[in-house]
């Protein structure tokens, strides 16, 4: 069930969930997305608002989805999943969908992102810079 909550409210230590729990950053709509695992990144506040930062190489397929989106989802989870993160981090969306292949349940938020079901934690993004 999605809870929304501030980010101020996120109890577990940002580091350890992106550098050792690692996650998924998924990007586009129902229509067309593509997720890949990053365990790079990280939370602070920059022009007076939280904000993230992810980094993705334009290789990556899922860089043009960042691209061509002014949002995106983070989403971490409980460490059973480890293997899910693995294979989204091994394998090309481009080939495959990877949610499907690895069981994940697809959901959207109330504006239109995409997220897992079985995370733990998802942080909605909206792009506000890029540089690339």
């Amino acid at each position: 069930m999605f809870k929304e909550i501030s980010v101020y409210r996120i109890e577990e230590n940002v580091v350890d969930l992106i550098g050792k729990q690692w996650m998924l950053i998924t990007a586009g709509n129902k229509d067309a997305y593509n997720t890949m695992t990053a365990a790079w990144g990280g939370f602070g506040f920059l022009w007076n608002v939280p904000v993230t930062y992810i980094f993705i190489r334009p290789q990556r397929f899922t860089f043009e989805f960042t691209e061509n989106n002014d949002d995106f989802t983070l989403s971490f989870f409980e460490k059973k999943y480890k293997n899910i993160l693995s294979y989204c981090g091994t394998h090309s969306g481009r080939d495959i969908d990877k949610a499907k292949e690895m069981g994940l349940i697809v959901k959207e938020t109330e504006a239109g992102n995409i997220y897992f079901e079985q995370a733990k934690l998802v942080v909605e993004c909206n792009k506000l810079y890029c540089d690339g």
